[in-house]
This record gives C-alpha cells, structure tokens and sequence, in this order.
C-alpha cells in the first residue's frame, strides 16, 4: 500500500464520483447534510447580507444605483439553498443575477429544469462548474459568492509537529472489493513523511505548537480563484463544518475524515483565517465544530452596513442551538399558537413544519386557530422545493388540513403527494375519503379500490367499500 500527501489521494476522486452517480439523491436520502444551511432563516440571512454588501458597494462609488448584484454558488447541490434566496431576493426588490453551479453535470441538469429556473432566464443560470478543475471560471465576475458545505469536501492535507518538526500526515488507501461508494469502504492507512511543507503551512505549524493538524488546501486554492474571478473585490458567504478557532485545532488528533458516500474534512477555519490575512473575516459568534457560518471580505474600506447586517443576522446567534431547542420543545406536547409561533420564527420553513407535523394532527383548534394553521400551511406549502425521498412534505400537510376537516385543501395536497412521491395506498386511502366526504362517491370508490389493489387486504379500504 503506497502513501502519498492527503490532497492526492484517490478519496477526493472517488467522492467526486460518487456525487454524480448519486445526483440529487444524495440529499433527498438524507445521505449529505442539508437542512439547517439551506433552510429559509439562512436563505434570508444571506439574502439581508448580499443586500448590505450591495450598499456597500454603491457606496463606495464601484456599483451603479440600478446596477444588478452578482452572486455566484459554488457547490449547490440539490439548489433549495438557491430556490430559497431567489425568492427573499424578489421579495426584498433586490436586482439580482444568480450563476448557480455545480461539479456534478447530473446536479446541473436537474436544477436547469427546474421550473423556477427556467421562468427566470436571464436571471438565474445553471452553469456546470469544478472549482478546482476547470480552467475557464463562471461567466461573471462576481459580487458574492457563496459556498455551504463545499470547503470540507475538497481536497485536504494533515501535518503534524512532532517535538517541533513538521512532518507530512501520508495516507495509504486500499480498496477492498464490495458494492459500496469507494469512499465508504477504503481502507486507510497514515504516516509520518519528512517533505518539504510549502511556505503557507511552515508559517502556520507553530501556531498549532504540537500534534496534528489539517490544512483546507482546496479551500485555500479556492478562494484564491475566486479571488481572480472577482477582480479582488468580493464577499464569500460560508457555511461548514470545522474548528473555529486555534484551540480546536489543538484539541484535535489524528486526522478527521467523515465518509457520507463521499468523503469530508473538518474545516481548519484558523488555518483559513490565518491564510486570509488582514482582510476582513467575519464569524458567528457562536460557531461550532458541527457547523459554522463565516463571511469574507475583500476589496472595500469602508463595509459597515454588512459588518452591522452580519452582526444582526448570522453572527448573532446559534442555529444549530436553536434546532436542538426545537427537537426539545417537540418532545412535549405544545399548544397550537405556541408551535404557530415557533414555525413563523422559522420563516414557515417546511423542513421544520414536517418535524411538528404529528403534534398538529393532535391539535383541537378553535376556528381562529383553524384559519391561522392554514395560512401557516399554505405559507410553508409556498416554500417547499421537492427533491423526493422519505420525507413526503405534501403528504403530512394533507394529513394535518385532513384533521381539521379542510377537505379541498387536504385533497389537492394528497394529489401533490402523488404527483411527486408515486401513488401508495396510505394516499389513496386518504384522498379517497376525502373525496366521499366532499360528495364524489365514484371517484373515492375508485381510490379505494385502487388503495386494495396497492395493499391486499387493506382493513379501512375494506371497511368503507362494504358500508359504501
């Protein structure tokens, strides 16, 4: 088994491939992270901050009142991230273009046809692009660009002092045989090299004192295209998982890789900030090994409308701490205006409307209460972006509208449900009562019928087919 540096090992090929084979499933399964950075709370974070640095920017004299801000995505992955931030952008009456990009062809491909791409030609493009590889960079020169998880799955090297030498973290990989992603299954194997560091990391080691560290080589290399693309002059908008700080570093051991089908990094955020340099870097003040927001600038004096949006926003509070005080309040029961409340704090993110979904279906509501679970159902309803997998979001609202006796409604979602989760015999069940209830007895007979050909021996479809 040879080694070689981190960054050249056969991982980072590997994952790359894994995310084009799994396309927009990697997400939908639940296979990569995705929730809290593509929420709608963080879609309008990052919305408020291109504005602020918009103003900046026509402040400063290098943009024009009427002119457009550009924000370029590296990495958007399934694209809610961007469904969402187009929306907010429109809402606020901020002129946008939007170049979406992503290595994968087969991401590009689904985000291309998206509807909401498409009727917004000129506005928002969907461009393959790796930021690594490619030699020609997207076609704008952005203003902001913005990369959420996208740090940890590049290319990464681990380095050690060892009594005050530095020495390279090698890595050997074998590949047993199996099914499995590649990444999943390798083998690893690491080693202390003695090699020539480049002058980057020789300057950072001493700051870590003593043990392992990583260096984020593809970040590093990132930033500086994106640098070149934006002329010097831009906002990066980052949101990963790593240390935060140089104490993490130095709390840490041997070198930490997660395998998801494709393979990532902890994010050594120090080393970035060190590699930064004087130019401004903007943190959450709460920022976590988990998940960090960061914001870096270049190119201005003067950005005191985004240093005080980033203040007001993102670098303000914990959102990872605010989702786990929602999984806590959910575990007892709460009542309907106080989980109403929790959802509009969230923005009606559907996401955190699934997660509620069972204490609303248990819910008595006046018909006050009524009126405003619904508004809240079709506001949330409005922010869906569909990617498939287990979780059914037009299923679960149909099923709460259901309980509270909205049959019109609750049946147009169970339809949704159908048209983009497949026709299953819960739905049919479902849709078909309230069909009888709305006063069309063939066609609830008929999806009841179709409810026990889905599922022999279905008892309610059985029971209500003898009453009928």
């Amino acid at each position: 088994m040879s080694s070689t540096r981190l960054s050249q090992s056969p991982l980072w090929r590997w994952s790359a491939q894994f995310y084009e084979r799994a396309a927009v499933e990697a997400w939908s399964k639940g296979t990569v992270p995705w929730r809290l950075t593509n929420s709608v709370r963080v879609a309008e974070a990052y919305g408020r901050m291109i504005s602020a640095w918009r103003t900046d920017l026509i402040a400063a004299g290098v943009k024009a009142r009427d002119a457009p801000v550009e924000v370029l995505e590296l990495g958007g992955g399934a694209g809610r991230l961007a469904f969402h931030l187009v929306r907010w952008l429109e809402s606020a009456k901020v002129p946008f273009q939007l170049t979406w990009t992503d290595a994968a062809a087969s991401n590009v491909a689904a985000f291309a046809a998206r509807p909401f791409v498409q009727a917004r030609a000129g506005a928002v493009e969907a461009v393959k692009l790796d930021v690594l590889q490619d030699t020609v960079g997207p076609p704008l020169a952005p203003d902001v660009v913005i990369a959420s998880y996208l740090f940890d799955t590049l290319p990464h090297d681990a380095w050690a002092m060892r009594g005050g030498r530095l020495v390279a973290q090698h890595v050997g990989v074998e590949l047993p045989p199996g099914d499995g992603p590649e990444c999943e299954r390798a083998e690893l194997r690491w080693s202390d090299v003695e090699t020539e560091a480049p002058p980057f990391v020789r300057g950072y080691a001493p700051r870590v004192g003593e043990g392992v560290f990583m260096v984020p080589a593809g970040a590093l290399e990132c930033l500086k295209r994106v640098g070149e693309w934006t002329k010097g002059r831009c906002l990066v908008l980052v949101a990963d998982k790593g240390e935060p700080d140089v104490a993490a570093v130095q709390a840490g051991g041997s070198p930490k890789l997660q395998r998801h089908g494709g393979i990532s990094a902890m994010v050594n955020f120090d080393a970035l900030r060190a590699w930064w340099g004087w130019r401004p870097y903007l943190r959450s003040a709460h920022a976590e090994p988990d998940l960090g927001f960061y914001a870096l600038a270049q190119g201005l004096k003067a950005m005191a409308v985004t240093k005080a949006t980033w203040s007001a926003t993102l670098g303000a509070e914990s959102l990872l701490h605010r989702l786990r005080e929602l999984d806590s309040l959910l575990q007892y029961p709460q009542p309907l205006p106080a989980l109403l409340h929790t959802l509009a704090s969230w923005r009606f993110d559907p996401d955190v409307f699934v997660r509620m979904a069972e204490p609303l279906r248990a819910a008595k509501p006046t018909a006050e209460e009524c009126a405003a679970l619904v508004a809240a159902i079709d506001l949330a309803w409005e922010n869906h972006f569909e990617v498939g997998g287990a979780v059914d979001v037009a299923f679960e609202m149909a099923t709460v509208l259901h309980r509270i006796g909205q049959l019109t409604r609750a049946a147009e979602l169970y339809e949704s449900s159908m048209e983009s989760h497949g026709r299953h015999a819960t739905v049919c069940f479902n849709l078909g009562l309230c069909r009888l209830d709305l006063g069309d007895r063939t066609g609830g007979a008929a999806l009841l019928k179709e409810a026990l050909q889905l599922q022999p021996g279905h008892a309610g479809a059985t029971r209500v087919l003898a009453q009928l």
